[in-house]
């Protein structure tokens, strides 16, 4: 849940805080490159901040991904030592023991490109995959999240589901029954469990 400030929670604070630097726009200053830095800053906070509705609505899902695709396009005219300064990579070191993308990887990564050249719109998706940063990562993943479902509107699966489809992974759905309980709806069988809940070691039965 996030904090309220005076009311307004944080999504809204970044979001008209967007649509403040949006109305600088319409100025026609002679550089936009500041502009940009700020519409990306917010426009990362914006989508990263919105809640998950609980009903999937075609109009908002779209929307959503819409904003989103537009904050990637202002990414794609940064140059990587302009991105850099935006969103410092992340300071982890470890990436070799655990198989993951740590600081080095997206250093080496970054050292394949032009560092004063626009990353431009064929290498910006792939750029942001291959960056470290928690919230460029929770970017990427906000962002295929509204890919997926707009699939699930269309009555596809999502990306995920049709990851694991596609490599025999076996998947649930977990749903409240009228009682208040939560199950796991096995899709392949069609079998349903009740999931339980561990109790923690700190609770024991009185008798």
């Amino acid at each position: 849940m996030f904090k309220l400030i005076k009311g307004i929670d944080k999504h809204q604070l970044y979001l008209n805080a967007f649509n403040r630097v949006l109305e600088e726009c319409d100025k026609q200053p002679k550089d936009l490159k500041p502009i940009f830095k700020k519409l990306i800053t917010y426009g990362v906070r914006v989508v990263n901040t919105k809640r998950k509705p609980e009903t999937l609505l075609i109009d908002e899902i779209e929307y959503d991904f819409k904003f989103a695709n537009l904050v990637k396009i202002c990414m794609a005219a940064l140059t990587p030592k302009e991105f850099i300064q935006l969103f410092p990579i992340t300071k982890e070191f470890n990436g070799h023991k655990w198989q993951t993308k740590d600081y080095f990887y997206t250093r080496d990564y970054i050292g394949t490109l032009e560092r004063d050249k626009p990353i431009g719109e064929e290498e910006i998706l792939n750029f942001l995959w291959e960056y470290t940063n928690r919230d460029i990562t929770m970017f990427n993943v906000q962002f295929m999240c509204c890919l997926s479902d707009i699939r699930r509107i269309e009555g596809q699966p999502g990306l995920m589901e049709q990851w694991a489809e596609d490599n025999g992974v076996k998947t649930y759905k977990m749903y409240t029954d009228n009682k208040g309980k939560k199950c796991l709806l096995n899709k392949e069988t069609g079998k349903i469990e009740r999931v339980k809940r561990k109790v923690p070691k700190y609770i024991k039965a009185v008798k």
